[in-house]
This record gives C-alpha cells, structure tokens and sequence, in this order.
C-alpha cells in the first residue's frame, strides 16, 4: 500500500499531463468504488 501511495505522488507530480491526469482520476474513481 505504501508503494501504491509514493505511485499516487509519482502521479500527482506529472498532473500538468492531461492523459496522466485523466488517469489518475480513473484510478481514484476506482479506490473509491472498491
């Protein structure tokens, strides 16, 4: 889990992406599901 946190700040540091921004939320809509 701590892996997949320092992954989610990896992320957040490229949000100026769009395609890794429109990921990103794809993946929190997904955490927030399960």
């Amino acid at each position: 889990m701590r892996s997949f946190h320092v992954f989610m700040l990896f992320v957040t540091s490229l949000d100026y992406n769009s395609d890794i921004a429109h990921f990103k939320l794809k993946m929190e809509k997904y955490l927030i599901i399960k």
